[in-house]
């Protein structure tokens, strides 16, 4: 009967050992745009009228091209209503350009590719631009609703669909905590 319980320690013994194994930390593999991609929580602030008006947050999303392009990043207003209200801004989807070093990004007359345009339609839909101006992306510059720091976005953006108005867009990298979405 020793011997038996002497068999079965060692067994046990061997099996906990041999669970011990350690791995080597996975690669992370980052765009060509990193850290400029992610999806972002943000405010669009109607400057054109006094007092600005100032939305209830809206997801932005930037990420890369197909090509990896260090030079242009495609930008996305998801448009998700967060908090319940309507954002004033319609979703749009362009490519801009991008200057990782700076952590800058712009675009001029950026076709919207979220519109399509439709020249049989009633009344018809012709093609949409829009226009960021002053992009720029700050790691850990924004404090969160929660207290915490996040990478902060802002841009100034007009829209062909809304001529005249001119939003200032600040917000925050999602962090995906209730707290820093207003809920």
């Amino acid at each position: 009967m020793k011997i038996f319980n002497k068999i079965i320690i060692l067994c046990i013994l061997t099996v906990s050992i041999s669970g011990c194994e350690t791995y080597k930390d996975m690669d992370v593999d980052h765009t060509a745009i990193y850290p400029m991609d992610g999806e972002w929580i943000v405010n669009y602030i109607n400057t054109s009228v006094t007092p600005n008006d100032t939305s209830d947050f809206v997801v932005l999303s930037t990420y890369g091209t197909v090509d990896n392009s260090t030079t242009q990043m495609w930008i996305r207003s998801i448009n998700h209503e967060l908090t319940g209200a309507t954002p004033p801004m319609a979703s749009f989807t362009g490519k801009i350009n991008v200057n990782v070093a700076a952590n800058t990004f712009d675009g001029t007359d950026v076709n919207n590719t979220r519109v399509i345009p439709n020249s049989t339609a009633t009344p018809p839909v012709v093609a949409q631009s829009f226009t960021i101006t002053n992009g720029l992306i700050e790691p850990g510059a924004y404090t969160t609703l929660s207290g915490g720091k996040a990478d902060k976005i802002s841009f100034t953006m007009t829209d062909t669909r809304k001529p005249g108005v001119v939003y200032s867009v600040v917000g925050f990298r999602r962090t995906f905590w209730l707290e820093d979405e207003g809920m």
